[in-house]
């Protein structure tokens, strides 16, 4: 028996996957400080091709619907796939913070400072939560794959 995936949860996992795949937010004196970007010492290909692979991965699960189903299982198994969706909501989470903190925080100022310190102190922290989708979506699909094997065990003679 397949656990089929809800319509919330494709969103959810695409979403998840944006967040991994889209460029790091933050300024640019964040991205020095704390180098939030994977892809600082990598040529331009590798990045392109990441986010191909995202991209691409983002419209297999929009397009068909099967795609994140995985046969129903108790256990470790469960709470890992259980896990995985908490840090991917929080990786989901992140990418509208980092699409639209810019205006809160010039909402919360009265006066801004002339070198936008303010902006750089809400990048230093959000860069901390930067890494939860990417963990979210490895800890989903690694209770999938624990999922597919565990059933090819039990059927195979």
């Amino acid at each position: 028996m397949h656990q089929p995936a809800s319509i919330a949860l494709r969103w959810l996992y695409c979403l998840a996957v944006l967040s991994t795949i889209l460029p790091r937010g933050g300024s640019g004196w964040v991205r020095m400080t704390i180098d939030s970007s994977p892809y600082s010492m990598v040529p331009v290909i590798a990045p392109l091709t990441f986010l191909a692979l995202g991209l691409w991965r983002v419209y297999h699960v929009a397009r068909f619907s099967a795609t994140l189903e995985a046969p129903v299982y108790k256990g470790a198994i469960n709470l890992l796939r259980k896990a995985g969706i908490v840090v991917m909501i929080v990786g989901a989470l992140y990418l509208f913070v980092r699409i639209g903190y810019r205006p809160v925080v010039q909402a919360m100022t009265k006066t801004p400072t002339a070198s936008g310190i303010e902006f750089y102190l809400v990048g230093l922290y959000l860069v901390r939560i930067d890494g939860f989708a990417p963990l979210g979506v490895i800890l989903f699909e690694a209770s999938r794959l624990m999922r597919f094997e565990r059933q090819r065990l039990r059927n195979s003679p």
